[in-house]
C-alpha cells in the first residue's frame, strides 16, 4: 500500500526545507523536478493527502542537484530541516503536547503522532526500560528516499524539546548505506 501525508504538515516540512537549502537551490530543485511534483512541492498545502512518492522524488531531486549525489550533503541539510520542522510544528500544532510531555512520555506517544500525519504509514515505539531511549519503527516509507535524514532530524530536536540532554537518535538503514527501507529503524538515546 502506497503512503500519504497531510499536505498541512508538508507545507512545515518544505518550508523548513526551503530556507536550510536557501533561495537559489530552492529553485534549482523546483525547476529540475516534472510539472506534476513541482506543483505539489511548490504548495502541498493545497492537497489533502500527497503520496510519499512525491516527497521522495523531491528528496532526490535535492540529493542530486543540490548535494551532487554526496549521502553526507543530503543527510547534514535534511538533518537540519527536520530539526528546523520540529521547531516550527513544537511551537505550532504540537504546542500544548510540547509543554506538558516529558522525552519518555513523548517517545511513547510517538505511534499516534506520527498516524496523525500519515495514511498507509505505521509506528511502534519500544521504549528502553530506563526510559532514556529505544526504538521506533516506521513502516510503509520505502518510496520515501532519504526520508531517515529528515524524520532523525526531527526526533531528535523533538525530544531535545521535550527535556532531553544529549540526544541521540540514528536510523539502521541509512548507516547500512541504503537510502530508504520498507521499514525504518531508529534508535534514540538520551540523557
Amino acid at each position: 500500500m502506497a503512503g500519504f501525508e497531510k499536505g498541512s504538515s508538508l507545507k512545515s516540512s518544505f518550508t523548513a526545507i526551503r530556507t536550510e537549502l536557501g533561495e537559489a537551490d530552492w529553485q534549482r530543485v523546483l525547476e529540475a523536478l516534472d510539472p506534476g511534483d513541482r506543483e505539489i512541492v511548490a504548495a502541498p498545502e493545497k492537497q489533502n493527502l500527497v503520496p510519499t512518492a512525491v516527497t521522495g522524488r523531491f528528496y532526490t531531486m535535492i540529493y542530486r542537484v543540490v548535494c551532487s549525489s554526496d549521502r553526507m550533503c543530503i543527510e547534514r541539510k535534511l538533518r537540519a530541516a527536520g530539526r528546523r520542522d520540529a521547531d516550527d510544528m513544537l511551537d505550532g500544532v504540537f504546542s500544548v503536547f510540547a509543554r506538558f510531555v516529558s522525552p519518555d512520555q513523548a517517545f511513547k506517544r510517538a505511534g499516534g503522532m506520527i498516524s496523525s500525519i500519515y495514511s498507509g504509514v505505521t509506528a511502534e515505539s519500544l521504549p528502553n526500560a530506563d526510559g532514556h531511549g529505544g526504538v521506533l519503527k516506521i513502516i510503509g516509507l520505502d518510496d520515501e528516499p532519504f526520508a531517515a535524514c529528515v524524520i532523525s532530524g526531527w526526533i531528535e530536536r523533538a525530544i531535545e524539546r521535550f527535556g532531553a540532554h544529549n540526544a541521540s537518535v540514528a536510523e539502521r538503514e541509512w548507516a547500512a548505506g541504503r537510502d530508504a527501507a520498507q521499514t525504518l529503524v531508529f534508535d534514540l538515546s538520551w540523557d
